[in-house]
């Protein structure tokens, strides 16, 4: 008992660090959150890669780290307004990387290398290209704090709620102590939360409850998704990088699901 709270407090001490050194990096100006969000793209391909290495497969770290940082490159081109040809540069990138798997020395687990390296590179680079995208809409900077903010509420309403009373399991074979009570009160805090918000946000009230609940479904689902991959590779945490959290990963995981659908939502619900 004592380690579960002690593991919660690190958490949660986490959390109100990080939200004010995130909240400064985001409303500095967007050279310094460019550059968080390439450290970010690296560490987690790092960890994801590391994750595949339990299972022998050799993804190219190179080439998937290309790829992720392409599609924050194609972000920022539409910012700039620049002509990217991105159906030539991409074409030409895979064709190269594929032509690059003909000298592997294990070719039994090419397959599999070859899909860990793309898939990663969409999973971790792609999915984080849409905080650039939240960033660079008008009053981008706020809808990041939203969402960063209705994010953690969510992953610690479902904690705390889900240690003290929950008992129905909600994936019992990806992760054992997640709980339906929590998941519950998660998407019931971010309710409250984004109604909280809704000054800075300016939606009615019926747009802010999709909105919480459609980012507090797939910030769990990708909490999940993150558990399963972690459950494949035999291992407990994606890495060791952040205390009480472990890997980037494992505190990223929910906001890699949850940005491109908040983005999304700002766009296309009226």
């Amino acid at each position: 008992m004592g380690e579960k709270y002690n593991t919660f407090f690190q958490r949660l001490f986490v959390v109100i660090l990080g939200i004010p050194i995130l909240g400064y990096i985001i409303f500095w100006n967007e050279i310094p959150f460019l550059i968080t969000i390439i450290i970010f793209n690296l560490l987690g391909l790092y960890e994801l890669y590391n994750m595949s290495h339990k299972r022998e497969n050799q993804p190219s770290l190179l080439f998937g780290s290309i790829f992720s940082l392409y599609f924050i490159y194609f972000a920022i081109g539409n910012l700039l307004s620049l002509k990217l040809d991105n159906i030539l540069i991409i074409v030409l990138l895979l064709l190269i990387f594929l032509i690059s798997r003909l000298f592997t020395k294990n070719r039994d687990i090419a397959l599999n290398s070859i899909a860990i390296t793309i898939f990663a590179s969409i999973y971790v680079g792609y999915f984080s290209s849409f905080l650039l995208k939240i960033k660079l809409l008008p009053n981008g900077n706020f809808f990041l704090i939203c969402l960063l903010v209705i994010v953690w509420v969510n992953d610690i309403a479902a904690y705390i709620i889900g240690t003290a009373i929950g008992k129905i399991k909600l994936a019992p074979k990806i992760s054992p102590k997640k709980t339906i009570e929590g998941s519950i009160a998660g998407i019931f805090f971010s309710i409250i939360t984004i109604i909280f918000l809704k000054h800075w946000l300016l939606y009615d009230l019926n747009k802010l409850i999709v909105i919480g609940i459609a980012v507090s479904v797939f910030g769990q689902c990708g909490d999940l998704f993150e558990s399963m991959l972690k459950r494949g590779a035999k291992i407990k945490d994606s890495g060791n990088l952040i205390p009480g959290h472990g890997g980037v990963l494992d505190r990223f995981d929910s906001l890699l699901f949850a940005a491109p659908v908040f983005y999304f939502c700002i766009l296309y619900i009226p």
